[in-house]
């Protein structure tokens, strides 16, 4: 035996194959024949252990593997780009997603129009198979700037990107020959021809399809092999029972294919071709099969249609086959009325959902409450939810945990209180509180009505917390104030181990948390972290962080992490403007503004709040005023509280107290409290007594529930020394009953956040903190000025 033939042989076997096996079968057969030519012939042997050893075929192996382990990591490095799969983006991330990705294929759509889900489907289906495209998806409706320039007027369209650039429209409904039922096949094809995607090799297909479950296509296909070689193809049953392993298992065109072949199909071959699609998603393909039908539907057929309908708001048609299942008597069948439910529900036609469960006796199942439960939620008729729950605990139903994810959600968005809490004692003496799934929902529930002691209870009473759990906590003890808890909530759960990992949110929240304690030692740390375990940045937890260091006081660290996101939102802008405006760099607030509409991102709201903040800190009267003015004339947004206080703090400031006063009456904001207060500081500022006369016996009659107002009007009158009024003034803040609110300090000591407050001297290092007090008065009185 030849060792170079050996070699030769070696190098062609698939990796994975142990070496040693492969070379051992490969000698047995080499043998085998050898002993059928002549015994005269001497064989010759092969050392395995020498060729084992050999450095050349370990070489090749290496050689193979190192290129496979490639190949992989950059189909990793690709996913994480979003290349291979279909996602939608927003308006702001837009640009970002385009440009310098060398092909993008964008679907602008409609969410009302039904064929804009047809290309949905099919590009979603398309995206896997194809590592070197991104597919994004962007609402046309809420992208008028992209549909404008891009003339797109026709939906749903594709259009093809090459490095940012829209270089053509490729395919509209119209070039389909406006059809409905067009096939991802045929899609694929299309954009192969015109240049949009490679064509992909079988083994791409094999790659994704290589697990040895009985879900995998490959093992149904052996399934199917073996029928074909029995020749049973034309046993109706078998066909079935492969047609229904395809279609429950997502392989929604071989399952096409595997009906095609069916020679005679019966009801069977229907139901699991219909009701496959409809748990895959290809809603209107299961409605077109269902019109080409002879023969007459069963329940479970009633019942796929029907959730088809109800996925695609299709009320006409729904109502249709509402009508045929009950002259064919299918309809008070439990199942096909729960479809029904969930029918009407989804296309908000309340009334008839009730009337149907009201009507029928036999629905006294949970699941059946539970659809009547969750439609009245969302569809905004809280009342008729909880009627519906104390309905169902008459008749002596016992509630699941689907059940109490319904209730606690209606009672979230109430904010009832006291409702949340009779069910979590339901919850309690059915034993459902110490899991994950109904306790977050517990907790989020007492977190929204600021319950946040009895959150703590229902948090600690959870036995294996998930990461939803924890991440419920944090944001919780964060919004109500309590930052330095939600550190150590996030402490605790990353002491948990590997068993729970933390997510983009629970990063976001925790910066979010530092940041409201301007603790940038924590910050840094949650940052080394994210740099140590994420190999990319998700575009919220960059902008938390950019967040973090511009509350901690660092604008440079957060204008360096800005400039390093690879992809951006309005967020992001937003973001950055407003740190550079807290920062007094209002020049620098401006010049973000305008690379952020260079970018073709459009400002909302909370950009011109940054921007009339950052002139106001920058004491930039003209660029205030006139960003305050195109905020309303170019992009329609309305002035807001916010963006007004900034103006006239800005004008006041300027000691424009005049103009001010007029912006105040000409926006009808003379009751606001906050916009008052800002005028009456910048009128004791420039003593200016008159208008502070006018705002103060505004803000009086408002009767303010804090003493700033008194306070301020007080000190105006004494800087005019008007001690009349002084008195006055005091004296209503006495009546009033209003108190003056204790200022507080907050320091960071070894990583734990101490607070301070004036009057109080209950801190348990109280007297030491006097005593290196007295030490530094003594220490100033001894030095002579």
């Amino acid at each position: 035996m030849d060792p170079e033939a050996f070699r030769s042989k070696m190098s062609g076997l698939a990796f994975g194959n142990v070496m040693a096996a492969a070379a051992r079968n490969y000698q047995k057969e080499m043998l085998a024949n050898d002993k059928a030519q002549s015994s005269s012939t001497a064989n010759e042997e092969v050392d395995l252990d020498e060729l084992m050893d050999d450095p050349e075929l370990e070489k090749l192996h290496a050689d193979r593997i190192a290129a496979l382990k490639k190949e992989a990591e950059k189909r990793q490095a690709l996913k994480r780009q979003g290349h291979g799969e279909y996602r939608e983006v927003s308006e702001g991330d837009f640009l970002g997603e385009v440009t310098g990705s060398e092909k993008v294929i964008c679907h602008f759509y409609h969410r009302e129009f039904y064929r804009c889900k047809i290309m949905d489907k099919h590009l979603k289906s398309l995206a896997p198979r194809h590592m070197d495209t991104k597919f994004i998806k962007l609402d046309a409706e809420n992208a008028p700037f992209f549909v404008t320039k891009l003339g797109v007027k026709t939906l749903p369209c594709v259009i093809l990107f090459r490095k940012g650039i829209a270089i053509d429209r490729i395919v509209g409904f119209q070039d389909l020959g406006a059809r409905d039922d067009f096939t991802t096949m045929t899609l694929e094809k299309l954009l192969i021809k015109k240049g949009i995607i490679n064509e992909r090799k079988c083994e791409e297909d094999d790659e994704e399809d290589n697990g040895d479950g009985p879900n995998s296509r490959r093992s149904v296909r052996s399934l199917q092999a073996a029928v074909i070689k029995t020749g049973s193809q034309s046993d109706v049953i078998l066909s079935n029972h492969l047609l229904n392993m395809y279609a429950k298992c997502g392989h929604i065109e071989e399952a096409l294919k595997m009906f095609d072949e069916i020679p005679q199909r019966n009801l069977v071959s229907w139901s699991a071709l219909i009701s496959g699609c409809d748990q895959s998603g290809e809603h209107l393909l299961a409605l077109n099969l269902f019109s080409k039908m002879k023969l007459d539907p069963n329940e479970y057929i009633y019942s796929s249609v029907i959730r088809a309908c109800a996925a695609l708001l299709a009320l006409k048609e729904g109502q249709q086959i509402h009508a045929h299942s009950l002259k064919s008597g299918y309809s008070s069948i439990s199942f096909v009325s729960n479809s029904l439910i969930s029918l009407y529900m989804n296309c908000h036609i309340c009334n008839d959902a009730f009337s149907i469960f009201s009507s029928n006796s036999e629905l006294n199942s949970v699941a059946s409450y539970n659809s009547i439960i969750k439609g009245f939620a969302e569809n905004l008729q809280p009342e008729r939810g909880l009627k519906v729950f104390e309905l169902m605990r008459e008749r002596s139903v016992v509630p699941d945990p689907f059940t109490f994810v319904g209730v606690f959600g209606i009672c979230t968005d109430t904010e009832d209180l006291r409702r949340g809490i009779e069910f979590h004692c339901q919850a309690i003496k059915l034993g459902l509180d110490v899991t994950a799934f109904i306790g977050n929902v517990i907790l989020t529930m007492y977190f929204k009505c600021n319950s946040i002691e009895e959150a703590e209870k229902a948090f600690d009473s959870i036995e294996e917390k998930d990461v939803i759990s924890w991440n419920t906590m944090i944001t919780a003890c964060s919004h109500s104030g309590d930052h330095a808890n939600s550190l150590k909530v996030f402490g605790d759960m990353m002491r948990e181990g590997i068993d729970i990992r933390t997510d983009d949110f629970t990063l976001a929240s925790a910066l979010a948390a530092c940041a409201g304690l301007a603790s940038i030692r924590h910050g840094g740390q949650i940052h080394g972290h994210i740099i140590r375990t994420r190999h990319d940045l998700d575009i919220g937890v960059g902008n938390a962080i950019v967040n973090m260091y511009a509350k901690c006081g660092n604008i440079g660290y957060s204008n360096l992490v800005f400039d390093r996101m690879l992809h951006r939102n309005l967020v992001s802008w937003n973001t950055i403007i407003a740190a550079f405006g807290n920062h007094g760099q209002g020049r620098k607030a401006i010049e973000m503004y305008e690379q952020m509409k260079e970018m073709g991102v459009n400002p909302d709201s909370v950009t011109f709040i940054g921007l009339l903040a950052a002139c106001n800190h920058a004491g930039l009267v003209d660029e205030g005023r006139a960003y305050f003015n195109v905020m309303k004339e170019i992009y329609g947004i309305d002035p807001e509280v916010e963006h007004f206080s900034c103006l006239i703090d800005l004008l006041g400031r300027a000691g424009l107290l005049e103009e001010a006063k007029f912006y105040i009456e000409k926006y009808d904001f003379k009751d606001n409290l906050i916009v008052l207060g800002s005028l009456l500081s910048a009128c004791t500022l420039h003593r200016d007594v008159v208008v502070g006369e006018w705002v103060g016996s505004r803000l009086l009659e408002l009767q303010p529930v804090t003493s700033s107002p008194y306070v301020l009007l007080s000190n105006l009158y004494a800087n005019d020394g008007k001690w009349e009024g002084v008195a006055e003034a005091r004296k209503m803040l006495k009546g009033s009953g209003v108190k003056k609110e204790q200022g507080h300090s907050l320091i960071e000591v070894k990583g734990m956040i101490e607070k301070f407050t004036v009057g109080d001297f209950s801190h348990s290092n109280a007297e030491e903190i006097k005593g290196i007090l007295r030490n530094l008065s003594w220490a100033v009185s001894q030095v002579s000025l």
